[in-house]
């Protein structure tokens, strides 16, 4: 019963948003699955109105061209990591040759 009173009260609150809830409860007679689909619809609104996070000092740019030409800087392949300083010196010892 809370959440058919839940329903019912959104949809008096603001009846061009969620008066669609009510009539789908009173169509298929299920509480459960409309307010499932009402605290959803709550969680996307909230969500859209949030600001996007942004990384510390930096200013948020909402231009469409922005990202699009950016490419990754320098990404290794997963499991391919840099020699450490010793195995680099070992191997200049051995070959002769420099790693850096």
């Amino acid at each position: 019963m809370q959440r058919a009173r839940a329903v019912i009260a959104a949809a008096k609150a603001e009846p061009k948003k969620y008066k669609k809830f009510v009539e789908e409860m009173d169509r298929t007679g299920r509480v459960n699955g409309v307010y499932k689909k009402l605290v959803r619809a709550r969680q996307a609104e909230k969500i859209a109105k949030a600001p996007l996070p942004r990384a510390k000092g930096q200013a948020v740019s909402t231009k469409r061209g922005d990202l699009e030409g950016r490419r990754e800087t320098s990404r290794r392949q997963p499991g391919s990591r840099k020699p450490s300083r010793r195995v680099q010196a070992a191997g200049r010892a051995e070959v002769g040759g420099n790693f850096s």
